[in-house]
């Protein structure tokens, strides 16, 4: 939103300010009892807008072909490289407390807006996301993953029925099929689309602080969560030149702030437990 990109390391005072006012439509946009349920798309609708109307939007890529399958490991065969073997096991693991902890607010969010939801579906949802991942490996595809932005979305739009999540999901496994469309929809700004987003992500944050009231001792988990915070985040500043002279295995954990972050928190709070 400040307008650095991989062209441009200065911050871009017409981009930031358009990011700022797309952000403030948004917040505007959740208090119209009509559209609040649509805040998000209306915001990204006018953003993109006031950046095509000051010259700031992205050319939409021209595209060879109206129409593209997907194809099975079109980077190559897999292969097995002893580096990312470990990152695999510290992201499943991430992977499974994001899902858990997904679950639980998702199924908070739901409960105060009077919605019935069922009990005991781990089970159900870790064989789902270990098959969208499967299929994701295999035609070469980013794996679907639960993540709290579900409940951010749940809380910002007010929707919680399951049918128009489906939907959106089945339009952009449609809209891939069809480059040209994939071309439109990826000319849209990236400033936009944060600051669009960024009410759902402060939702987030407000869902996550509700989540610590259910906790009794409260002075270990402030520590887990300094401790951690203050690892990952740090580790996020440090430039990837400084990992140069490591092994691959220990850069994939030492570079990725989130997954530091991560081990840091699940150490420290078995280690406060004891």
């Amino acid at each position: 939103m400040f307008g650095l990109n991989g062209s441009s390391e200065a911050v871009d005072m017409k981009v930031l300010l358009l990011s700022i006012l797309v952000i403030v439509l948004s917040y505007g946009f959740k208090k119209l009892p009509r559209i609040g349920h649509y805040s998000v798309l209306f915001s990204i609708l006018f953003g993109w807008l006031l950046f095509y109307i000051f010259d700031l939007a992205k050319p939409v890529t021209q595209v060879s072909s109206f129409i593209k399958l997907p194809e099975i490991f079109a980077f190559g065969p897999p292969r097995v490289e002893p580096s990312i073997i470990v990152m695999v096991i510290f992201i499943t693991l991430l992977l499974l407390a994001n899902m858990l902890a997904t679950i639980s607010v998702v199924q908070h969010v739901l409960e105060r807006h009077q919605v019935q939801v069922e009990k005991n579906r781990l089970k159900q949802a870790g064989m789902v996301s270990g098959i969208n991942q499967l299929l994701g490996g295999l035609f070469s595809a980013i794996g679907a993953v639960p993540v709290s932005g579900s409940a951010g979305f749940m809380e910002t739009t007010k929707i919680t029925s399951k049918k128009p999540f489906i939907i959106g999901s089945l339009m952009i496994v449609l809209i891939s099929l069809f480059p040209p469309f994939t071309a439109f929809v990826a000319a849209i700004p990236e400033a936009v689309g944060y600051a669009a987003i960024f009410p759902v992500f402060a939702s987030i944050i407000g869902l996550a602080l509700q989540e610590f009231d259910g906790v009794k001792n409260k002075q270990n988990l402030y520590q887990v969560v300094g401790i951690s915070l203050f690892a990952g985040i740090g580790a996020m500043f440090i430039p990837s030149q400084a990992f140069s002279e490591m092994s691959p295995a220990l850069v994939s954990v030492l570079s990725n702030g989130l997954v530091l972050g991560a081990m840091v928190a699940v150490v420290t709070e078995k280690v406060l437990a004891r």
